[in-house]
């Protein structure tokens, strides 16, 4: 990602931006990410889709037979979200036979993964701040997203209703970008989770990361995720937010800050509430980024 700036011999020469913002995704910018994902509101997805009728008819089955058995490849491949989902309810069919063939249920996948990416749409109160960052000369930023491949045209999507233009990473080069596009880096085009560094070694060859001297990390490292789900557990949690730190400390020549985007509450909290809530943490989280983009070294 470049800024087009005068030598002062007649000629523009590219500048890369030396401070690099990170957003995670779900949790931190998308509130409705996680929220989709809560028991009455996903079960209420599945009987309107159609796929309660073709036998994902609890949230155990769900998670247990649907999601985790194939996030793995969902998630670092371009399978999508959606050919994993009729895989796993056609192999669950092959055990026990449910309503309907096979139109009704590519029907019912196609219009249960369309509602979830379309409501995962970023939070509002993001986007004055993710304006303003963009049109900083010295910064750039990068949506990092463990995510199924439909992500990514979905992400785009969401920051271009806030006036946000932005590319696949895989398409990105330090020489290509123009200023102020938001590199969007999900694990299923790069081929790797971001708990992993391959993952940040290829953002970082794409996009010019690799010579940033200010890299700022803001995530929810699991923690606002469906609350019954052991992955949020605040030990879990810690833990994935010291992981990241070493682990970018070890990759990168720059100083590393991590803003962990931590909302509690979501299980216990009325939904106004919970709203309020994930609002005050975004007008923090955007302070610390202002605050680190102010320092000079």
């Amino acid at each position: 990602m470049t800024t087009i700036a005068s030598n002062g011999t007649g000629r523009d020469e590219a500048i890369a931006p030396d401070r690099w913002i990170l957003l995670d995704y779900s949790g931190t910018l998308s509130l409705e990410a996680p929220l989709f994902g809560q028991p009455d509101r996903l079960l209420e997805e599945l009987k309107r889709s159609g796929l309660y009728r073709r036998g994902v008819d609890s949230l155990d089955i769900f998670w247990n037979r649907i999601v985790n058995p194939t996030w793995t490849k969902g998630s670092t491949t371009a399978a999508g979200y959606r050919n994993v989902i009729e895989e796993a309810v056609r192999t669950m069919d092959e055990e026990s036979p449910s309503e309907g063939g096979e139109a009704s249920l590519s029907f019912a996948v196609s219009s249960f993964a369309q509602t979830y990416f379309e409501h995962s749409s970023i939070d509002g109160r993001w986007q004055s701040h993710l304006q303003r960052w963009s049109r900083t000369p010295e910064a750039a930023l990068a949506v990092v997203t463990d995510h199924y491949a439909e992500a990514t045209p979905s992400i785009i999507g969401h920051l271009g209703k806030l006036g946000i233009e932005a590319c696949p990473a895989g398409d990105a080069t330090a020489d290509s970008l123009s200023a102020g596009t938001v590199v969007v880096a999900n694990s299923a085009d790069l081929g790797v989770h971001k708990d992993r560094p391959l993952y940040w070694q290829k953002l970082g060859q794409r996009t010019g990361l690799n010579t940033a001297r200010r890299i700022v990390l803001v995530d929810d490292f699991g923690a606002n995720e469906q609350g019954a789900d052991a992955y949020g557990a605040s030990s879990q949690v810690e833990a994935r937010r010291r992981t990241y730190r070493e682990m970018l400390q070890g990759l990168f020549p720059a100083a590393i800050d991590i803003i962990p985007f931590i909302v509690e509450g979501m299980d216990r909290l009325p939904p106004e509430a919970y709203h309020r809530l994930f609002g005050q943490r975004i007008s923090e989280a955007a302070r610390a980024v202002d605050r680190f983009l102010s320092l000079r070294d």
